[in-house]
């Protein structure tokens, strides 16, 4: 069947999404999503699902789908697609336009509209579009999945630290100052954000919110002991449990590793979020953190939980390599698919 040449205009339109300050929302069950993607919740949704989510200021040209109601903030368009036009079609075409590189606004990036509207590609009959999305959508439903599991994993490993962390009237805690368990880790090269790679050999973790920001081939980047480590951005506070090789970010990053052997070091970054750092603003958090007293039980507790704790994170760095794995095989495809370079 014929693919048709079609501007961004024919086949959807972009409506821009509604001011909702953090201080205004309402914890519930609807995301509310940014340019960088799921930023909180609230109680109320703005756009029924599905949806699409495209980076209007800030994360220029970032594209998202949601399978439920949302409320896309005014940073984002939101993607109404028209008629005979697949709505999880358009997301993967979507991805493929490039429209990170449409930034018209030299002092705020940002992501023109009209400029949108004038992209061009090919889409084919509704028919084959659903065929196409039938293809790619199992990769993401599964990564999907196993992002849940990752979050239950989580939880169950925090639970395991809050039933431990409430016996400190019973049971025998050590106070400790933060500086002082804290073992030495000599810095290697950090890796500017001009440098990071969609695909390499070690992953890199900066500050961010993401997990994984990017990949480098620098084998002398790379830390591969002490693991687990425990990455603290200097100015987000985001705290991240790191338990294979991996390189630093060049944006305020600080490694945590316990000096003494008897410490979990998962249960030491569970301490760590407990702590409150809010009250300092934007500033270099880490002398604050260092400044803190921690608690933290007996050796044959540390050990306990230890034990318990292991192979759930071992399982969860199992799932991100799979979600690796997916996310690769699936943009080998999407390119391929969307242009009908293979036949559905």
């Amino acid at each position: 069947m014929m693919w048709e040449e079609k501007t961004l205009f024919n086949v959807c339109e972009l409506a821009y999404g509604k001011s909702l300050a953090q201080s205004k929302r309402v914890d519930g069950d609807f995301p509310v999503y940014g340019s960088a993607g799921k930023i909180g919740n609230h109680h109320q949704y703005l756009i029924q699902g599905p949806g699409i989510i495209i980076g209007r200021k800030g994360n220029v040209g970032s594209v998202y789908y949601e399978k439920e109601h949302f409320f896309p903030i005014d940073t984002v368009f939101y993607a109404i697609a028209k008629q005979c036009i697949d709505i999880r079609f358009l997301y993967y075409k979507l991805k493929t336009l490039n429209l990170s590189n449409l930034n018209t606004d030299s002092a705020v990036p940002g992501l023109n509209r009209s400029v949108a509207y004038e992209q061009t590609s090919k889409y084919p009959p509704l028919s084959i579009q659903r065929k196409v999305a039938g293809i790619l959508s199992p990769y993401d439903d599964l990564i999907e999945n196993n992002l849940k599991r990752i979050k239950l994993l989580e939880k169950v490993a925090f639970i395991e630290y809050q039933l431990i962390a409430n016996e400190r009237q019973t049971q025998s805690f050590t106070k400790y100052k933060v500086e002082d368990i804290l073992l030495p880790i000599k810095r290697k090269i950090k890796i500017q954000t001009s440098e990071f790679l969609r695909k390499g050999a070690f992953p890199i973790i900066d500050q961010s919110g993401k997990y994984v920001s990017g990949y480098t081939n620098e084998i002398e980047a790379v830390y591969t002991v002490p693991l687990p480590m425990i990455v603290f951005g200097d100015h987000t506070r985001i705290l991240k449990y790191i338990t294979f090789p991996f390189a630093c970010g060049a944006d305020g990053t600080q490694l945590i590793y316990p000096n003494y052997p008897n410490i979990s070091t998962a249960y030491l970054y569970f301490e760590l979020i407990s702590l409150n750092l809010s009250n300092y603003h934007y500033a270099r958090h880490f002398k604050y953190l260092k400044e803190q007293d921690i608690y933290l039980p007996k050796g044959e507790v540390m050990l306990e939980y230890k034990t318990i704790t292991d192979p759930l994170f071992e399982l969860i760095y199992n799932l991100r390599l799979q979600n690796n794995k997916l996310n690769e095989a699936r943009d080998i495809l999407l390119p391929r698919l969307m242009n009908g370079e293979i036949e559905v």
